[in-house]
């Protein structure tokens, strides 16, 4: 049964008076909130009349009682509430459309869409919407770390330097010894090759016998083997030690850049209404995506531990309110073996909360009272008080297991030296096999030729 056929049975079974001498006891005039749980802002555990709402808008309520003589019936909505096609409203806006409820409780933005049946509070506090990401280690492991000290062409043009080196060195040694012709200057060019790779790695190698070969063997050994090389044991010890930061999630944008991940959002709020109307494709296309995965809830659905899981396993992010995230993220974080969760730097909206009145079922009087208090709260400082109390600018939590041996090296970060070596030595095995093919082949040749003679 929607709102509307609730209110159509209320006014089958209750007179239009009947509701109205109810709201009066005792000078006490009763309340009807649409609200729904969503800590720390609002939470309850029981609805109906006298039900105790905590949180900061349940501040609100009691300041609101005790000085204007309230009493208030709990409804709960589930959510904020959507405009549909045909004109109605679900949610606690739907309540308070069909005059089922007199007053919302729950963070709202400004909006005009609203006007029409419910007046607008002053802002009560201020509000952002962020994106938690989470991830099982703050370090990058990468097995080839070590190679990665330097970049991709700084190593190509060492390996050009080393061919071209050995080229020119090669050249010159063969032209001083070409009257002797004793060594081949192909030999020549790969032995000096093999040398000048040794001697980047600070290999002891007698010095050549020539002059002019020597002054160009200390230009090799002095921008090279002592500079570049010395450049790169600080860089890599730097990097074992400091291990670069994995790659975060500091904008909706680069959610969307990820193709696989899910993204939760509350239902009916705010965030859901700027993706599907958002300026940009990626924007719609993000939107689309949400709705194919079914990632739309309500807070008990978004905020459920097995969707906290799955952001720390990096599977999953959540867009709420940063206050919000942090009331359900810091316990989890306490009992979580290991990772953490983290806030995107960059926040996807901000807004400053407030409340709505039935334009129906409050007379302007009483709302007049109402938004007066509200005014009153806020510059008297409680207002700020409060939502210091329920927020703050939280930025992540570390699970409580986690310490400093996150950062020490660890056998993975070798990893990149062990099959360094086993490649070289499956490469040195190959070569073997080649050498001893083509020693048999010249073996048996020599053998048929001196046969033959």
């Amino acid at each position: 049964m929607n709102l509307e056929d609730l209110s159509k049975l209320r006014n089958k079974t209750q007179s239009p008076g009947s509701y109205r001498s109810q709201r009066m006891n005792m000078n006490t005039t009763l309340l009807r909130v649409a609200t729904f749980n969503y800590k720390p802002f609002q939470f309850f555990n029981e609805t109906g009349n006298g039900a105790q709402v905590g949180g900061f808008y349940g501040n609100i309520l009691n300041a609101l009682g005790s000085s204007l003589k309230f009493e208030f019936d709990i409804l709960d909505c589930g959510t904020w509430g959507e405009r549909l096609p045909n004109g109605s409203w679900t949610g606690a806006f739907g309540a308070i459309h069909v005059k089922e409820a007199d007053i919302t409780l729950c963070p709202t933005n400004p909006s005009a869409e609203y006007l029409p049946f419910a007046v607008q509070s002053p802002g009560l506090h201020p509000t952002e919407l962020i994106v938690l990401a989470g991830r099982l280690s703050r370090f990058e492991n990468n097995a080839f770390a070590i190679i990665t000290t330097f970049s991709l062409p700084v190593w190509l043009t060492l390996a050009c330097g080393v061919v071209l080196f050995a080229f020119v060195t090669a050249f010159s040694y063969w032209v001083l010894m070409r009257p002797l012709k004793i060594v081949p200057f192909t030999k020549l060019a790969a032995d000096y090759a093999f040398i000048l790779v040794g001697n980047i790695w600070q290999q002891a190698i007698p010095p050549p016998s020539f002059n002019s070969i020597r002054i160009l063997w200390m230009s090799w050994y002095l921008s090279v083997t002592l500079i570049l090389m010395c450049t790169f044991a600080g860089q890599m010890k730097a990097s074992m030690m400091f291990k670069p930061e994995k790659k975060r999630i500091d904008s909706i944008f680069n959610v969307y850049q990820k193709k696989k991940l899910k993204l939760y959002i509350p239902k009916d709020s705010i965030i859901e209404r700027l993706l599907k109307n958002h300026a940009e494709p990626w924007g719609r296309s993000l939107y689309l995506r949400i709705m194919r995965q079914g990632t739309v809830g309500s807070a008990a659905k978004i905020f459920h531990t097995d969707i906290l899981n799955e952001v720390v396993h990096s599977r999953t992010v959540i867009i709420a309110s940063r206050t919000a995230l942090a009331r359900v993220a810091d316990p989890y974080c306490s009992v979580m073996p290991a990772g953490e969760f983290y806030a995107a730097r960059q926040v996807v909206y901000s807004f400053l909360g407030v409340i709505h009145l039935s334009r129906s079922t409050l007379n302007e009087r009483t709302r007049g009272n109402i938004l007066t208090r509200l005014t009153w709260l806020n510059e008297g400082g409680l207002l700020a008080k409060w939502d210091a109390d329920v927020s703050g600018a939280w930025e992540g939590c570390l699970s409580r297991f986690y310490s400093e041996k996150h950062e020490a090296l660890e056998v993975q970060d070798l990893e990149g030296a062990f099959y360094i070596w086993f490649i070289l030595t499956a490469v040195a095995i190959v070569c073997l096999i080649s050498e001893i093919i083509v020693l048999k082949a010249l073996s048996v040749n020599k053998t048929k030729i001196g046969n033959i003679l």
